[in-house]
């Protein structure tokens, strides 16, 4: 790591509300020390440091953020974001390790939230399944299969439901999948509305319902620890995203199983 650059990430960032209240809108000194909590010196030496670093820049009106400084400024939201999506996640963040989920984790920040519990193991399971009732379209992947209960309800629903339906699994989880429910797998893998790819890499379980997407994570039994289900764009562009990805490294099954 760049120890300078470290340092003087962490100099601007002690800025950050300053840099703040002239985004968007110039702003005189007086102003920028109505909004913050800083007293006229301090916003004095900020705002003639942060000018001379090339965040700040002067107009008539008073100072405004340079691109730079708006690149800050965002920058600083998305941490922030970050730093409330952790503490509202932690149950998902320790139930999935993956370098792609701690760096998207804050598109997840209003996202509902079911946790299993000791009186409650299934309520994650039978919130996934809910969803999957009710969709008429479901993309989804998964690097470690379900309970046996769940795969038997989930593939029922695939073959009877007649939804459109695209998998994207790992060949260890077709192979369990086979093992679990052998006759049931051969009847969706032929079935019209259904398209499997086997794929490696993906990092943790997700799905993309018509109007919300969901992460997932799994106690070593395979059933639903945790379910976060969210409606928002930026949730959803990620996801759909990293679908694309993990379907372009794989496999047809009837190839796979060739």
């Amino acid at each position: 790591m760049d120890t300078k650059a470290l340092q003087d990430a962490l100099a601007v960032g002690n800025r950050a509300d300053i840099l703040a209240a002239c985004y968007g809108t110039p702003q005189t000194r007086c102003a920028i020390e109505d909004r913050v909590d800083h007293s006229r010196a301090t916003v004095y030496r900020a705002t003639t440091a942060l000018e001379q670093n090339g965040f700040l820049e002067q107009t008539p009106d008073g100072f405004r953020t340079s691109p730079r400084g708006a690149v800050v400024v965002e920058a600083t939201n998305r941490l922030l974001d970050s730093m409330t999506a952790i503490d509202r996640l932690e149950p998902l963040l320790l139930g999935v390790s993956s370098r792609e989920l701690a760096a998207n984790a804050h598109l997840l920040i209003d996202a509902e939230l079911v946790v299993a519990t000791e009186t409650n193991p299934y309520v994650a399971t039978d919130r996934a399944m809910d969803l999957w009732e009710t969709s008429h379209r479901i993309r989804f992947a998964i690097p470690a299969i379900g309970s046996r209960d769940s795969v038997v309800r989930g593939t029922t629903e695939v073959r009877n439901s007649g939804m459109d339906v695209e998998m994207c699994l790992t060949p260890r989880v077709l192979s369990t999948f086979r093992n679990l429910t052998p006759d049931l797998l051969d009847e969706i893998i032929v079935a019209e509305n259904v398209t499997i790819q086997v794929s490696e890499g993906i990092p943790f379980s997700f799905a993309l319902h018509e109007d919300v997407v969901t992460v997932g994570a799994n106690d070593e039994t395979g059933i639903a620890t945790v379910l976060a289900i969210s409606d928002a764009p930026e949730a959803r562009s990620w996801l759909c995203g990293l679908f694309k990805r993990c379907w372009s490294r794989g496999t047809p099954v009837e190839e796979f199983l060739e």
